[in-house]
């Protein structure tokens, strides 16, 4: 059941709303270490934690997958792209 919401209390649930769909460039970047270290454990190592203390090591993993994702993101753009061509 729904109820009366007053219009100065829905634009603060708008507010937040739109808020919390914003993503700040440290959860992309603390995202792209996971994702890195999920790789690393695909090839049998064992990385650190991301967040763990090391800052450096953590920027280091974001980059590392930033530069090994977008090539990857090219190589599928051009394949989808042949494939609507054909």
């Amino acid at each position: 059941m729904t109820g009366h919401i007053p219009a100065a209390r829905q634009h603060l649930i708008d507010a937040i709303s739109t808020l919390a769909g914003r993503r700040k460039p440290i959860s992309d970047r603390w995202t792209s270490a996971h994702a890195f270290n999920h790789v690393l454990r695909r090839c049998g190592l064992s990385p650190a934690e991301v967040g763990n203390g090391h800052p450096v090591a953590d920027r280091a993993k974001a980059a590392a997958q930033h530069a090994v994702q977008v090539p990857i993101d090219l190589l599928r753009s051009r394949r989808r792209a042949g494939a609507l061509a054909s």
